[in-house]
Formats: structure tokens, C-alpha cells, sequence
């Protein structure tokens, strides 16, 4: 399935969003300060015939950077804020899941397969969780969960 065509905005932003939050904040500065540089000429208006066009031309593209020279650079912008929060996302969870030691499943020292959680349904520690062996009953590996 296809997705919905976006606007130019959303594609900058979006590419912008892909790329580290720093680069987007230096595509925003680069995109400002070119722009800004094309919104600054000055147009001069043709005496005759054939350069009044000329000019008219020269002054749409003029126009078109004067009103770019603040949507570019604040669809980078947005894109930076975006990836950004995605980093400090992806750091973050990184962090809690480092951190926790069910995170990182022990192997089964009978028959080497990655353990999983499980948790006792009866006996005298029902509802604790303990690290099992997933190819119970045929394996009947288990370790104790240590906590951190």
C-alpha cells in the first residue's frame, strides 16, 4: 500500500527527521542563510519591451525566496526537533532495558536455548517469576531471577 502524497514541507521534515538532530539544525542555518541571500537582490525594473518580463521573472524567484527563507528552514527545524526526540527515545530505553537483568536472557544450561520468564502457578513461591527453559516439558532447565 502506497502512502498518501505529503506536502514539500512534510518531505523536508521528514528527511530532516531521518537524519541526527544536528544535521538538521545546520540544514536549517545553510537553507536560511542562501535564501536570505536570493531575498536580498534587488530587482531592477526593465525599460523596454523585452526586459520587462525579464524582470517580472527575476522578481517571482525573489518573492519565492523570500517566503522559503522562513518555511525551509523551519521544516528542518521541525525535522530536528523530531529526531531529536526520537534520540532521547532510543537512549533512554536503551538505559532502562541495560539497567534491567531480565533484560538479557540467560541459555539454558541443559540444552542451551534461550530461557524466558516464566512465573510459578502453585506451591509456596506462587507468583514469583523464575528464568524457564521454553522447550518444557522435554528440558527442564530453570535459574532464579537475581534482582539489581
Amino acid at each position: 500500500m502506497s502512502r498518501k502524497r505529503q506536502s514539500t514541507f512534510e518531505d523536508l521534515a521528514d528527511l530532516s527527521a531521518r537524519l541526527p538532530w544536528w544535521a538538521g539544525v545546520a540544514l536549517a542555518v545553510i537553507s536560511f542563510l542562501i535564501l536570505h541571500y536570493f531575498a536580498g537582490i534587488k530587482v531592477s525594473v526593465g525599460t523596454g519591451p523585452g526586459n520587462f518580463g525579464n524582470s517580472i521573472s527575476k522578481q517571482i524567484w525573489v518573492s519565492l525566496a523570500l517566503f522559503g527563507q522562513l518555511i525551509v528552514p523551519g521544516a528542518f527545524s521541525l525535522g530536528a526537533i523530531v529526531s531529536a526526540i526520537r534520540n532521547r527515545q532510543g537512549n533512554t530505553l536503551f538505559s532502562n532495558t541495560s539497567k534491567n537483568p531480565s533484560a538479557v536472557a540467560p541459555r539454558c544450561s541443559v540444552c542451551n536455548s534461550v530461557m524466558v520468564i516464566r512465573t510459578v502457578k502453585r506451591g509456596s513461591k506462587l507468583g514469583s517469576q523464575f528464568w524457564g527453559c521454553p522447550k518444557y516439558p522435554n528440558c527442564r532447565g530453570t535459574l532464579p531471577i537475581k534482582d539489581a
